[in-house]
């Protein structure tokens, strides 16, 4: 038997990049699991987003070492989420290899918001409560080191159309693959395959369903913080418009809030119930009437199919002590 020639890795092949607390971890382990890929000896390695790397000349053999000899057919990728939300990354990464391809997964901005605050707050790392906490983001993030800042980026990081938008400028829309979360949660075995046709290479024979990564959730998001983190992201997803020319797939708040009774809602329902802080900070958002949802019209160049759709209707705190009942019940298998 002759014994199959293996080389050294000169560039990685893809990144999978995206939002923290949308399944990387889960798609990370599916991926090395496949018998032509190797991600490495570790996940999130970090090169790309760790600005002392590229101070002076940039060695990559600091990045390869973390990678064995392959066989000819394997294929070799990188598993850091942040890359996506660092600035410098997306250059740095189009000159390192321009013909790379990346795999971007993202969430439901409001839902990846409140994910990622309740991650830390179980790790032990955030004091604030949510809403507290989205208040004092700007201030505490602000000058701080990436590697800190990022850790409480709970809306800044979730502003994926910026990001997007600075990711098109070094690559072809036809090197990325955006992959949605409530996608991949639903149908592991169908998002996999088209990863791996995305990639190159067959699906994987047999596949173990197993979500991974999960952190309890202390409470559920009340009706407050999601209206409010909805207008937040309202411009934002405006962009998504434009960078695709087609409508936004996240606009749940305009199936709950029409755009002609847009400025009455707010202003008759969301804002006696914010403090008088809280209202203060209520960004002047208002819902365009060309980012009206088309429950229909998917966006194939942003992702495959549109999201699913939570068509419950909003409700008032009065009643939130029920709502938040039964929320807990399902966040409790999230």
């Amino acid at each position: 038997m002759f014994r199959t020639r293996r080389r050294k890795i000169e560039r990685l092949d893809f990144i999978l990049a995206g939002a923290q607390k949308s399944g990387t971890t889960a798609l990370h382990y599916f991926l090395s699991r496949h018998p032509d890929i190797n991600m490495g000896d570790q996940q999130e390695i970090h090169f790309f987003d760790d600005d002392a790397m590229f101070v002076s000349g940039v060695d990559y053999e600091e990045l390869h070492k973390h990678y064995p000899l392959v066989a000819p057919s394997t294929i070799a990728g990188d598993c850091t989420p942040s890359y996506l939300y660092h600035e410098p990354a997306a250059e740095r990464i189009s000159k390192y290899n321009p013909k790379i391809k990346l795999l971007i997964i993202l969430r439901n901005p409001v839902e990846r918001a409140f994910a990622h605050w309740n991650m830390q707050r179980f790790k032990g790392r955030e004091p604030l409560d949510f809403f507290d906490a989205v208040r004092e983001e700007e201030t505490r993030i602000s000058g701080a080191p990436p590697a800190d800042a990022r850790r409480f980026a709970y809306v800044d990081r979730g502003f994926y159309g910026r990001q997007l938008a600075r990711l098109f400028k070094f690559f072809p829309r036809e090197q990325v693959k955006v992959v949605k979360f409530e996608e991949f949660k639903k149908d592991q075995l169908k998002t996999l395959a088209s990863i791996f046709s995305f990639l190159g290479r067959r699906p994987l024979g047999t596949v173990r369903i197993k979500d991974r990564n999960i952190v309890p959730y202390e409470r559920a998001m009340n009706w407050e913080e999601r209206v409010f983190l909805y207008n937040l992201f309202a411009e934002d997803i405006g962009r998504l418009h434009h960078l695709e020319s087609r409508t936004p797939i996240w606009v749940r708040c305009k199936q709950r809030f029409p755009a002609k009774n847009a400025r009455a809602l707010r202003l008759k329902k969301i804002t006696p119930f914010l403090g008088k802080e809280r209202r203060a900070v209520l960004p002047p958002v208002e819902f365009q009437k060309e980012t009206s949802v088309r429950l229909e019209e998917p966006c194939p160049n942003i992702v495959d199919e549109k999201f699913p759709i939570d068509r419950r209707p909003l409700q008032p705190p009065a009643i939130l002590g029920a709502r938040n009942a039964m929320e807990t019940d399902a966040v409790a298998s999230h």
